[in-house]
């Protein structure tokens, strides 16, 4: 809830305040930052939950023993935050160029909440697409950093282990390990079109 509230109600009272021709971006930020902060440890246990199926570990559960909870919030970040900007940014950009080209948007309510529609189809998916490696990069430092504890830094690396279950330090060691094990394609961009198809419904 506050997420969505976040995403659009915060990002459009702070587009009004702030004002001027960056505006949509400062707030799109500032509103992410407020979310992500919020959403963090949700994030983190939903994550973590969901790569141990076999342990029926359920969300709640995870929650109740996250202990680092904002261990990956770097990797969480950049993602939340690059969404944010491309899909407000976009969307703007979008729903100009429709109104501009297409009059016929113009004409009436039910139209004017088309060009809306597609502006935000656009939106999501683009933003989807380019947030997509940061998402592959928290979903790697939340299942390879090992059994909670207090201290956040990673376990010592056994050269022996796969390098998709050795520990990841941070944000930028994590995009370099998905990139290295897998690529691009199958790596960094896995999912990327079911997330930019579910982000654009």
């Amino acid at each position: 809830f506050f997420s969505g509230f976040a995403g659009f109600g915060l990002t459009a009272f702070l587009k009004i305040i702030l004002g001027g021709p960056y505006a949509v971006v400062l707030a799109s930020l500032l509103a992410a930052v407020a979310s992500t902060l919020v959403v963090a440890p949700f994030e983190s246990a939903r994550v973590r939950a969901m790569a141990a199926p076999l342990s029926r570990v359920s969300l709640v559960d995870s929650l109740r023993t996250e202990t680092r909870r904002f261990a990956a919030i770097d990797a969480l970040l950049l993602k939340d935050l690059s969404f944010a900007v491309v899909k407000f940014s976009a969307f703007d950009l979008v729903s100009d160029y429709l109104y501009a080209a297409y009059p016929f948007f113009q004409t009436s309510l039910p139209a004017s909440l088309l060009a809306s529609l597609l502006a935000g189809s656009v939106a999501g998916a683009l933003a989807a697409l380019v947030s997509q490696p940061a998402d592959a990069a928290f979903t790697r430092l939340e299942t390879t950093r090992g059994p909670d504890s207090a201290d956040p830094r990673p376990s010592p690396r056994d050269p022996n282990q796969p390098s998709s279950k050795r520990p990841t330090a941070n944000v930028l060691d994590a995009l370099a390990a998905v990139y290295r094990d897998d690529g691009l394609a199958r790596g960094l961009y896995a999912g990327a079109a079911e997330r930019a198809v579910f982000a654009s419904a």
